[in-house]
């Protein structure tokens, strides 16, 4: 796929979500690939305030864990600003998901996190929504 005689095929893009969710939430769709193949290139998980409680999170994609719960507290993201990521290179078909899961043995607050998955179409028109 080529702008003004560039290929952007493989140009990183960003989808950003907010996770305000009960921090005892089962797994949540915060993402679906849709049109057309993507290749996942790296998923930050970020504090953006103080959590309360277990901070356990799991993000996963194609029945895969990108960032484990252990790394999750190892982050400390119960701080402000602090962030854990994962990086590499995952295909994903239309209909694939990328979940977050809270932690069972949370208190039940609201998260204060933000989810964001860097990717690429790996054919025209692939992107995460």
């Amino acid at each position: 796929m080529s702008v003004n005689g560039q290929d952007v095929s493989r140009a990183v893009r960003p989808l950003s979500q907010a996770i305000t969710n009960a921090n005892t939430s089962g797994a949540l769709t915060k993402a679906t690939v849709g049109i057309a193949r993507v290749v996942l290139d790296c998923v930050i998980l970020e504090s953006t305030g103080a959590n309360a409680g277990a901070v356990d999170f799991t993000v996963k994609a194609k029945g895969l864990t990108l960032i484990a719960p252990a790394d999750a507290t190892l982050a400390n993201l119960n701080a402000d600003g602090e962030q854990v990521a994962w990086e590499g290179a995952l295909g994903l078909d239309v209909g694939d998901t990328v979940t977050w899961e809270g932690d069972a043995a949370g208190s039940g607050a609201a998260s204060t996190l933000r989810l964001v998955i860097g990717y690429h179409a790996e054919t025209e028109g692939g992107m995460l929504s």
